[in-house]
């Protein structure tokens, strides 16, 4: 796709998702969202399925240009990429807890398998299980079903969430709804891999809006609205047994995903660089800032700002370092 320039905005969109990442995790809007048992929270859960939404937009960018090849590359790298991960969290987390360590040893496995060595890399184990299916699904040339299949995983996700008051009168269904291992299938197969195939399918350009630019912003404030309206309704009517997927939750990504593509900001190269290393140094790596931060400040908007601010500074310091290597290599190479 050397033809066709970079679409920034998704780098800079990147930025933003992170940022409500640290909102979720330092609980930054709790305090005003009491009296809506924590709905306005929710809101910012639209964060890591972005990330899957556009990981999936550019594994197929990768695989027009080199085939399956490329799958299984982006595959590695990221099993890599969790390894090293897992290790540093464990080292940092565990080894000096020892109490903690013992409380956890025997599910460590369990974890690192399906559920995320620590609790944000659960998306890592996602998008390595979706690229999984995703590769296999091609070399099957079953392409086609991609989307299909995903819609079917999301809306069998929704059952057993949102929705659950529906799901736990379904026989069969109900039973796995409520077995101990739901929790891993649900957020690898009927989260991660529904929105890792919409990018995927976004980028091959079968769902690509021709619409004007008016008109696609006026269908994704009213998916958000409609979105908004959903987790209220769900949560007073005492449907949901938990809220991180929605109907209107999958529409509202690929409308905001059509709203990058519309709006592409191809003069904005090097600020999108910038803004895609920092997004994913914050994501990987603010947790053990808000771990420093919490000897002194308890979960609040103060946590929040503070733990933003730093992970964009060192986010902008990893950057720095990373252009350097880069260009000193160059210029190694050119000698």
């Amino acid at each position: 796709m050397a033809d066709n320039p970079r679409i920034n905005s998704i780098d800079i969109a990147r930025l933003f998702a992170a940022i409500l990442v640290v909102a979720i995790h330092t609980q930054a809007i709790t305090w005003f969202s009491n009296y809506s048992n924590g709905n306005i929270q929710i809101l910012t859960r639209v964060a890591v399925p972005f990330f899957f939404c556009t990981s999936g937009y550019f594994l197929h960018k990768n695989y027009i240009n080199s085939g399956g090849p490329a799958i299984a590359a982006a595959f590695w790298k990221t099993v890599k990429l969790y390894t090293l991960l897992s290790l540093v969290y464990f080292a940092v987390i565990f080894l000096p807890n020892p109490a903690l360590l013992h409380e956890s040893k025997k599910w460590m496995l369990v974890d690192f398998l399906f559920n995320g060595s620590y609790y944000h890399l659960w998306y890592m184990v996602g998008i390595i299980y979706s690229i999984a299916m995703i590769y296999l699904i091609c070399k099957l040339k079953l392409s086609r079903v991609l989307l299909p299949l995903a819609i079917v995983c999301y809306v069998t996700g929704l059952l057993g969430t949102s929705y659950y008051g529906i799901g736990s009168r379904l026989p069969i269904l109900n039973v796995m709804f409520d077995s101990g291992w739901f929790l891993s299938i649900r957020r690898i197969f009927l989260m991660g891999f529904p929105f890792t195939a919409l990018g995927w399918t976004i980028s091959e350009g079968k769902l690509r809006l021709r619409s004007s630019k008016n008109h696609l912003l006026f269908a994704t404030t009213l998916a958000a609205l409609l979105f908004v309206g959903e987790i209220v309704a769900v949560t007073v009517t005492g449907m949901s047994r938990t809220i991180e997927i929605t109907i209107f939750l999958y529409p509202l990504l690929f409308l905001l995903f059509q709203i990058c593509l519309a709006y592409p900001l191809v003069g904005k190269s090097r600020f999108a660089l910038v803004c895609r290393d920092i997004a994913n140094f914050t994501y990987f790596w603010h947790p053990l800032v808000i771990l420093a931060l919490r000897r002194v400040l308890d979960a609040s908007f103060l946590l929040f700002a503070i733990t933003a601010a730093v992970c964009l500074l060192l986010g902008f310091g990893y950057h720095s370092l990373k252009n350097r290597r880069r260009l000193t290599y160059e210029h190694h190479s050119k000698n």
